[in-house]
């Protein structure tokens, strides 16, 4: 065979070894693509998810998207697969799973998830950080579901906001290091990117011309000049209005009563189409600017009404044309015709409402006189009381036979609840008020409970009131300390609540209001009711951010305020009754729970009710403190400016401690009950201490009345059922006992001498009314007189001119009191009296009563000078020297002091106690122990005045473990020769003008 040289390869072996390096070729460049080191963009995909199963070299890898936290991975805990990660426990911060999104787009939205294992102490948590700018930021150590192995989902949805919006997401876990935490199954979904297919905005115009123009220019200057825009039918002027090719006739005035609606060239109009005309199916409605209704916060508000079937005023947003020149966005709001209610399928029936022209004109007549408006001023008018009862359209009702018949239904129901002659079942479709009230909540939209902004439906088929939701907001919702519930009143915003109040006292109202409140407070709730709006929300976002770029609302926000609700409706077991023994079998009970609450049953133990009460004891919510909750909640010094008028407020919307007696098993330990509308029952252990200083009912045979032949100088009429003491001395050696149903008149002039441990008990009112030139005296010679004391009097007393001297408290046999002088339930006003040399242990004591005391004074008492306990009332110009104990001593009060003074008192000048809230405005402490003492969960307020030559000034703690911390605060005060200026006990604290002290 012959050899021959190498021949090159033939054509088609030429063609195969150049598909083979092409195929190399492409394989090479596909690697290369899908495993680059490149930064992801959002754009690129939908759906990112990484469960620490695939890892190229020091990266997790899901597509082109890469993932930290390789180091990590481990086989100990897995929920899929075979890897997760484990951060460690070993004080330091630890990250995983972390990847970098690029060039995100405003309006995007996205949901992120992973899941933990062994998170019992929430140190692990899902974030997410904006970049370029920085600021953007939301985390979450909550979970929102659990599966059979254990494991617990994070789940964060967001959305990126229009302005000031990252261009670059991190989106990470970590953890602090305080435990071993698993991550498994992180999942990054890119939801959609908002435009405008949620939302169309449109363009209406309106035409007016010259004089029209003018008459409503010249209606605006006349506000601006009034500070306020009053209208009446004369203010209508001719226009058209124009959206797209169709035209309308119209007619329109300057709407609104502030001059927030006429500020700029954003005035704002209500508007009514002409003949059987509509727009958008409304006949008439109003034009106002965005800010008006706190921008998107009304539109959402009107949503969640009507989710829920609560009526109310459609609502959204176009864009207004005046003659050719844009006004920019505005909102439109349906107004009360019968249009509304058809559209929400009900049946025609009158809208009623409390006439408001009288409140406008009070508020008118102060700019007049005043140039603003006076905080605490009021007229007759301005009162919902006094306010009119009318109806929209009533002219037309009335002349409608059917109509005119509902209408007067309507009107008679309202005047009822008004009166409060029917239960609220009678009057409201509850459901619907309570859903009405819960979205008022759960926004903190409070606006439109005023009473005269408060619209109802009368529905003809059931015929009840329904409530319907418009005006949420004035502004933007100011930080809140509590919701509309609690308490018997809505403190924050005292002028809106005269009418929810008589509801909220009402049981059947309340048990549905919690129900509700219960339900609509789910988290999973209220995320399914903004998830259902999020993209027309968001779509409504960036439309108005074109002009408002300042508007920057946060979905988290929303759902914090409907947190801060659900925080306080249950209340803690440990301390949601407060209780005294009386008897072995007997104990006194107070709710200081912000809620009402029902007591169901007694047990030995906490976890079993071994007994139950003959029938429910439905115990009154406990008072809300709006000053003691506004310490609580800030950290900070508070500005003393935003406390005035709050001590008018407290005296005139708190509520004073009650307590119920209850009979219960003396072995019996705890007290079972429930929220009202709740079904969890709760043990609240009985703590029996002793009962608070108070005054006991007499035994029966100090009930009986005296015999008027055993005081013959005394004048009895049994007609008008009064005993006088006329003037003259009068010498009384045993008890003088006014009974139930007589009053008790002093003349000027007596002279009453109480000798052999006589007193006077009185059941009636007393009316002393001394002079001048001829006081009334009330005193013991031998030292032994038992003083004046009025127990239970139906009506109220007045003591004037009058001087108690050398008189002590009362002793007979088991029925001990502490004052020479009480009052228990008894209102009494106290003018010019003088409290001298009493050797009892208070001067002056006053129980459960409302009081007012000026112009007198209380001087060398064995101990406490005025003793009030569980009161409300004013003291003013009055003096109180040289007591053996307090000069006054408050326990579970609500008192203003003005222009006092306090001498030479053994221990405390001033006193505040067992969560009384007291208010000293222009008073001088001098030469006492102590000068002012704040304790055991009081409010201490001082404004102006000075503590001098005291061993200690101030002293703020908690005494009583049933109570907690106290606060006092204390403005423009003088200190002079203070041997220790102040002392704090833990949690207590003490604000001296902009300065904030505590232990």
């Amino acid at each position: 065979m012959r050899l021959t040289p190498a021949q090159g390869p033939s054509p088609l072996r030429r063609e195969r070894l150049l598909l083979a390096a092409g195929l190399l070729l492409s394989g090479a460049l596909l690697f290369w693509l899908l495993w680059r080191p490149s930064p992801p963009s959002v754009s690129q995909s939908t759906l990112l998810s990484c469960g620490a199963e695939q890892q190229q070299g020091e990266y997790f890898v899901h597509d082109d998207y890469q993932f930290s936290g390789v180091s990590y991975r481990n086989r100990e805990q897995v929920r899929n697969g075979r890897y997760s990660i484990s951060l460690p426990a070993d004080g330091q911060t630890h990250y995983g799973f972390t990847v970098n999104l690029q060039n995100v787009q405003p309006g995007g939205v996205y949901e992120v998830s992973v899941w933990s294992f062994g998170n019992s102490q929430k140190s692990g948590k899902l974030a997410i950080q904006g970049r370029e700018p920085a600021g953007f930021y939301e985390e979450t150590a909550a979970t929102t579901t659990q599966d059979q192995k254990g494991w617990e989902q994070h789940l964060v949805r967001f959305n990126i906001p229009f302005q000031n919006a990252p261009q670059e997401l991190s989106i990470y876990v970590y953890t602090n290091g305080s435990q071993q935490v698993f991550f498994d199954d992180l999942q990054i979904e890119k939801i959609t990117q908002w435009d405008a297919s949620t939302f169309q905005p449109t363009q209406i115009q309106l035409r007016l011309d010259g004089k029209a123009l003018g008459q409503l220019e010249e209606k605006r200057n006349e506000a601006l000049r009034k500070g306020l825009l009053q209208t009446g039918e004369g203010d209508w002027v001719d226009a058209t209005l124009s959206e797209n090719d169709t035209t309308r006739e119209v007619k329109l005035r300057l709407k609104g009563d502030w001059l927030d609606h006429l500020r700029g060239d954003k005035w704002s109009f209500r508007i009514k189409l002409k003949g059987q005309q509509a727009w958008r199916g409304l006949r008439t409605f109003s034009l106002h600017t965005p800010a008006a209704r706190y921008y998107l916060h009304e539109w959402l508000l009107h949503q969640y009404w009507q989710d829920r079937g609560v009526l109310t005023t459609r609502y959204d947003f176009i864009e207004l044309i005046v003659n050719g020149e844009s006004r920019g966005i505005y909102a439109y709001e349906e107004h009360f015709e019968k249009q509304l209610i058809e559209a929400q399928q009900r049946r025609e029936g009158p809208i009623v409402k409390f006439q408001e022209d009288g409140f406008w004109a009070g508020i008118s007549r102060q700019f007049a006189h005043h140039g603003f408006v006076r905080p605490g001023s009021n007229y007759s008018a301005d009162t919902p009381a006094n306010a009119p009862i009318t109806a929209f359209n009533e002219e037309e009702l009335r002349a409608d036979t059917t109509q005119a018949r509902l209408l007067q239904d309507a009107l008679s129901l309202l005047e009822q609840y008004r009166q409060g002659n029917k239960s609220a079942e009678d009057i409201f479709d509850l459901p619907l008020l309570a859903r009405y009230y819960a979205g008022c909540d759960l926004f903190n939209a409070y606006h439109g409970i005023v009473w005269h902004n408060q619209r109802f439906y009368y529905n003809p088929i059931t015929a009840k009131l329904e409530p319907i939701g418009f005006d949420g907001f004035a502004e933007a919702p100011s930080r809140r300390y509590h919701f509309l519930a609690e308490g018997t009143l809505h403190r924050e915003a005292p002028e809106s609540t005269s009418l929810p109040a008589f509801l909220l006292q009402d049981s059947a109202f309340m048990t549905t209001y919690i129900s509700v409140l219960k339900d609509l407070t789910l988290t999973e709730n209220w995320e399914t009711f903004f998830r259902k709006h999020e993209a027309a929300w968001t779509a409504r976002l960036q439309w108005l951010q074109l002009e408002f770029p300042n508007y920057q609302p946060e979905k988290k926000t929303f759902a914090e305020e409907v947190a801060f609700v659900r925080s306080h409706l249950l209340p803690f077991r440990e301390n949601v009754l407060r209780s005294y023994q009386t008897s072995p079998e007997e104990v006194l009970v107070e709710n200081t729970h912000t809620l009402p609450i029902v007591l169901k049953g007694y047990g030995i133990g906490p976890d079993y009710q071994t007994g139950t009460f003959p029938a429910p004891i439905w115990l009154p919510a406990g008072a809300v403190r709006s000053m003691f909750s506004k310490l609580q909640t800030n950290s900070e010094a508070l500005p003393f400016r935003s406390l005035d008028f709050w001590d008018k407020q407290a005296l005139a919307f708190q509520d004073i401690p009650s307590m119920t007696p209850i009979k219960i098993p003396q072995q019996a330990n705890f007290i079972f009950l429930q929220l009202p509308g709740w079904d969890t029952l709760i043990s609240a252990p009985i703590r029996r201490l002793e009962p608070p200083q108070t005054v006991q009912i007499s035994a029966q045979a100090y009930q009986t009345g005296s015999e008027p032949e055993d005081f013959e100088q005394l004048h009895w009429d049994t007609e008008t059922q009064v005993v006088t003491i006329p003037a003259g001395e009068h010498r009384l050696n045993r008890d003088l006992i006014i009974p139930k149903g007589y009053g008790l008149r002093i003349t000027a002039g007596a002279n009453i001498f109480l000798e052999n441990t006589a007193a006077i008990i009185s059941y009636g009112p007393v009316r002393a009314l001394g002079e001048e030139e001829t006081p009334i005296y009330i005193q013991s010679e031998d030292g032994t007189g038992q003083g004046l004391q009025v127990i239970q009097a139906p009506a109220g007393s007045i003591l004037r001119g009058v001087v108690f001297r050398k008189l002590r408290n009362l002793r007979k046999g088991n029925w001990q009191l502490t004052g020479a002088v009480t009052f228990y339930e008894s209102a009494v006003q106290i003018v010019g009296c003088r409290f001298l040399d009493n050797q009892s242990e208070d001067a002056l004591n006053i129980v459960r009563s409302t009081f007012e005391m000026t112009h007198s004074l209380i001087q060398n008492t064995s101990s406490d000078g005025f003793d009030a306990d569980f009161c409300k009332g004013i003291i003013k110009e009055s003096a109180f020297r040289k007591t053996g104990n307090d000069g006054v001593d408050f326990s579970g009060s609500i008192i203003t002091l003005e222009k006092v003074e306090m001498q030479d008192c053994g221990d405390k000048g001033v006193s505040a106690g067992e969560a009384s809230d007291i208010t000293l405005i222009d008073a001088n402490i001098l030469d006492c122990n102590i000068g002012l003492a704040s304790k055991d969960q009081s409010t201490l307020y001082v404004r102006r005045g000075q503590l001098q030559n005291c061993l200690q000034g101030m002293v703020v703690f908690q005494k009583k473990p049933e109570f907690g911390p106290a606060y006092l605060l204390v403005e423009q005060v003088a200190f002079e020769n203070i041997a220790r200026l102040y002392q704090i006990g833990p949690g207590s604290r003490l604000q001296i003008d902009e300065k904030l002290y505590f232990e």
